[in-house]
C-alpha cells in the first residue's frame, strides 16, 4: 500500500535519503505535543533493521520503501514520525548501537527471549483473551480495503498511579486487520504483561503489570505479535513500539 508524504511546517527533524533528497519529520517530543493521548496509526517504518517491505512512501522526488515495524529494540529506536495523512504516520527508525560486539550480544539476547516466548506460548495453549471487549476509539479510524495491510495502534505515553500495578490503556486491534493481536508489555527485559489473542475490533483496557512503580518516567516497550485468523497460530507481521510509562502520585485529599 503506497502512502503520500505530507510536508508540514511543524517538522523539526530531517532525514537524508539515499538519492540525496531530504524528508522532514516530527521528533518524538513534538509528536507527544500533537498527540498527548495517542490517537494515531503507525502504518510502518523507514530506516534500518526492520521487517518486510509493505509499500512505498511517495515524495516529490520519487518513492521510498517502508517496512513493518519489526526491529531489535536493543539496536534500533524510533527517532520521529512522518505524516502521511488520515492520522497515519511512518516511524523513522535509526541505529542506536553501532558497535559490533554490543550488537552481537543484544541479538543473542533477543533470540533467547524469543525462544522463551515460543516455549511459553506452546506450553499454555494461549487462546482468545477473555478480557478483550468490543472497543470504539475516541478518534476517527480510517479503515483500509487492503486485506494484507496491518494497522498498529500508536502509543507514546501510558500513565499509572504510583504505588499501583494496573494501567488503564486500550491494547487495541483495529477492526480492519486480517489477524489476531497478542500484546506484551516489557520493562527492563522483564515481561510485565502478556495478553491472549485479541480479535479485530476488540481491546483489553485494564492491564495488570504485576508490580508497582514509584513516581517517575520509565521506558516501556510494547511488543505486538500477530497471528492468522484462520488458525490463531501462523505468525504474521507485528512490531515493537517504544513508549513512556509515567507513574504519578495519587491526588492528596483535604
Amino acid at each position: 500500500m503506497d502512502l503520500s508524504y505530507n510536508r508540514r511546517k511543524g517538522y523539526d527533524k530531517e532525514l537524508k535519503t539515499a538519492d540525496g533528497s531530504v524528508i522532514g519529520y516530527y521528533s518524538k517530543t513534538r509528536m507527544k505535543k500533537k498527540f498527548p493521548k495517542g490517537g494515531y496509526i503507525l502504518a510502518g517504518g523507514i530506516g534500518s533493521g526492520m521487517g518486510t517491505s509493505i509499500g512505498d512512501l511517495l515524495t516529490e522526488e520519487g518513492s521510498i520503501p517502508y517496512y513493518t515495524l519489526q526491529y531489535s529494540r536493543f539496536i534500533y529506536g524510533v527517532d520521529g514520525y512522518i505524516d502521511c495523512g488520515d492520522r497515519q504516520y511512518l516511524a523513522v527508525v535509526k541505529n542506536r548501537l553501532p558497535r559490533n560486539l554490543v550488537v552481537l550480544v543484544l541479538v543473542l539476547a533477543v533470540l533467547a527471549g524469543l525462544g522463551v516466548w515460543i516455549y511459553h506460548l506452546a506450553g499454555n495453549g494461549n487462546g482468545l483473551d477473555p478480557n478483550a471487549e468490543d472497543y470504539e476509539p475516541s478518534f476517527d479510524f480510517q479503515e483500509t480495503a487492503d486485506p494484507n495491510h496491518i494497522a498498529l495502534p500508536g502509543y507514546e505515553e501510558i500513565t499509572i498511579t504510583a504505588g499501583t500495578d494496573t494501567a488503564y490503556v486500550a491494547l487495541w486491534n483495529p477492526p480492519s486487520n486480517p489477524c489476531y493481536f497478542q500484546f506484551q508489555m516489557v520493562y527492563d527485559d522483564e515481561v510485565l504483561y502478556e495478553s491472549g489473542l485479541i480479535e479485530p475490533g476488540k481491546a483489553v483496557t485494564e492491564v495488570p503489570l504485576g508490580r508497582t512503580f514509584d513516581a517517575g518516567i520509565y521506558d516501556l516497550n510494547i511488543v505486538i505479535n500477530t497471528f492468522s485468523l484462520e488458525d490463531g497460530e501462523t505468525p504474521m507481521n507485528g512490531g515493537n513500539i517504544e513508549c513512556s510509562l509515567v507513574a504519578v502520585e495519587a491526588p492528596q485529599g483535604d
